[in-house]
């Protein structure tokens, strides 16, 4: 367990202030054996008192990559007066960011808001683009796609499209499809949750991105800044953190932050930063660097040796990088020679770190000197006596000598002017590397695996290539198929003589046995093989279907599983990457499964039932 100390000195705030609490929403999403803690607030990634930010699972021992990383935001009103918001340990030593959105133009809110919104939502491309694709198909008299039927996903009624306009909220929140044009989020009509790629999503600052992506709305006017002691500003955060199925982005987590002023103030010399505490394994062995011509930030081991990872190769490198930082200020000049005015961004202008706990800011004065390259107490940051922009700059070749230390760290872009209504996003990606030799092995292609991200990112993901991730669930007499990442052509083998070119085929099986599913997929970017195990049972119907009630679905502590009668049964429940995470066999009428401690996300539960039939549902757990 990692322990550390923040001395916090609250300054003046705006006396006309709301009272919500603290945000408590917290959900883990597993990507293979990844595991990343997602938090409300102003952080994207946060720990839990058991888990970091972001780990990798070894059997039953989370190892550490990423303690936290969290969100700041400061600038100097036409007063002078220094407004600021930081998020540094979410949930540790106070808050300056709450749940929901803000008003427009007042940037108000109060604790019912805060409290409606302090929630976290899960969506999966997939299940948008099938959505879609049931409605496409209603629209065409001659198409026959989904000939046993559709079910519009629970989770798609609980997408935060539109705020409360009654309380002064912004009417359209997350982006969204509206096959009606009109105006109004509704999933019956066909409306489905904005993924890029669906027609009219191509704004890649504002539609949702990913095979699977999490969203969350924070502020930072719902009560006075605790964590920083800075300024209210009035701004919302928008957050998305998502992530590719697909090989050629493994290892990796990609995040967006859409900040939208809702105040009447201007802000200047305005900062955003990232604050990133990388305990990589054990927290007092790490080390720090900076390639600030790409925007990229890592953190490896000082020594040969961790207390989790081991040693020498097995000791992964992590990296942050910068994909897309603020905006310049308007000056009406294509100053990047792109043929756009006015679109030029600000990369990374500092980094700093430091490795004493009690070294973190106490004052917002001293975050926004950190934010601007400067040690808190505002003396300019150097090495050996000479000021620098960025701290170790380079790669290092095992001759440095550097100290391990407990490693936290400062990226900031800026200064800018924040005007008021002024919406933008800056986005990031945190990824990892592991080696094959020494410690400093995994620097081997580091520094290209940050530019295919970067790469990738410029193309707003257009062409990642494709990987087979094969779901399916039974629907009115037979089975319904997806996979878990696009593809532009899908072929698909049932292991029955059966085939299907559709993207979301539809099957009835002829016998009750079990079936090799197949499917190959392509794209322009790539091609994907891979298998599925389906135990199909002839006729799984409707009344087989009811027999089995499952709820509450989504949850996020218990799910009751209840039966018609009494009788033999194996429940297994499966993770979305297919891994058992619970299986037991009942005899009774009613089973209680504790999901408190399960990463969020898309299970499947399958009831094995004595007359040899299989019953599958899928749950949507929300942690």
């Amino acid at each position: 367990m990692k322990y550390f100390y923040t001395l916090l000195a609250v300054l003046a705030v705006n006396s006309a202030v709301s009272q919500c609490t603290a945000p408590t929403a917290v959900t883990i999403s597993i990507k293979g054996n990844e595991r990343m803690v997602i938090v409300g607030g102003g952080s994207l990634f946060g720990a839990t008192p058991s888990l970091p930010a972001y780990s990798i699972q070894d059997g039953n021992a989370a190892k550490s990559l990423l303690y936290a990383l969290g969100s700041w935001i400061g600038g100097v009103d036409s007063d002078g007066q220094l407004r600021l918001a930081a998020s540094t340990y979410e949930g540790f030593g106070g808050s300056d960011f709450f749940a929901g959105p803000l008003s427009e133009g007042t940037a108000e809110t109060d604790n019912g808001q805060c409290m409606i919104y302090d929630a976290i939502w899960f969506f999966n491309r997939a299940q948008v683009e099938r959505h879609h694709a049931y409605y496409e198909c209603l629209a065409d008299p001659n198409c026959e796609d989904f000939p046993l039927g559709y079910t519009t996903p629970e989770s798609f009624y609980n997408y935060p499209a539109h705020g409360d306009i009654s309380a002064g909220m912004p009417y359209y929140l997350f982006a969204f499809y509206d096959r009606d044009q009109d105006g109004n989020y509704n999933p019956d009509n066909g409306d489905c949750p904005g993924f890029s790629g669906l027609p009219g999503m191509d704004d890649c600052c504002k539609s949702l991105k990913g095979d699977v992506c999490a969203i969350t709305i924070a502020n930072d006017k719902g009560n006075v800044h605790s964590a920083s002691g800075g300024e209210q500003i009035g701004v919302e955060l928008q957050k998305m953190v998502y992530y590719f199925n697909s090989p050629a982005l493994s290892n990796s987590a990609l995040m967006r932050t859409n900040w939208i002023n809702r105040g009447s103030q201007t802000l200047s010399d305005t900062y955003i930063a990232y604050f990133i505490d990388a305990d990589l394994g054990a927290p007092f062995d790490d080390q720090y660097g900076a390639d600030p011509d790409r925007d990229l930030f890592f953190f490896y081991n000082g020594d040969e040796n961790d207390n989790e990872f081991g040693s020498g190769g097995d000791i992964p490198i992590t990296g942050f990088k910068l994909l897309s930082g603020v905006p310049e200020d308007a000056d009406e000049v294509d100053n990047d020679n792109d043929g756009v005015i006015d679109n030029e961004r600000i990369g990374a202008v500092h980094s700093v770190a430091f490795d004493i706990p009690n070294q973190l800011p106490v004052t917002a004065v001293g975050h926004y000197n950190l934010m601007k390259g400067q040690y808190s107490n505002g003396q300019p940051f150097n090495e050996g006596g000479v000021p620098v922009d960025f701290h170790q700059v380079g790669y290092p070749t095992g001759s440095e000598n550097y100290v391990p230390t407990d490693v936290r760290q400062i990226e900031s872009t800026g200064g800018f002017t924040l005007a008021p209504g002024q919406d933008f996003c800056t986005e990031g990606a945190y990824f990892f590397k592991t080696g094959t030799d020494d410690v400093l092995s995994a620097f081997d292609g580091f520094a290209e695996k940050a530019d295919s991200i970067q790469m990738y990112f410029d193309d707003c993901f257009e062409c990642v290539p494709p990987t087979v991730h094969i779901f399916s669930e039974a629907i009115n007499g037979g089975y319904a198929f997806m996979n878990f990442s696009s593809a532009d052509t899908y072929l698909w083998d049932f292991g029955d003589g059966e085939t299907s070119t559709l993207k979301f085929p539809q099957h009835v099986f002829a016998e009750s046995a079990t079936f090799t599913v197949s499917l190959t997929v392509s794209n322009d970017c790539g091609t994907a093989t891979g298998t599925y195990e389906l135990d199909a049972v002839v006729g799984v119907s409707e009344d087989m279907e009811a027999s089995v009630q499952v709820f509450p679905n989504p949850t996020s502590d218990q799910l009751n599983i209840r039966f018609e009668s009494v009788n033999e049964r194996r429940l297994t429940l499966l993770s979305s990457t297919g891994q058992t995470v619970f299986s037991r066999t009942v005899f009774a009428d009613t089973e209680v499964v504790d999901v408190s401690s399960y990463a969020a996300g898309f299970y499947i539960l399958t009831v094995d039932q004595k007359d040899g039939s299989t019953l599958s549902y899928q749950v949507m757990i929300q942690n």
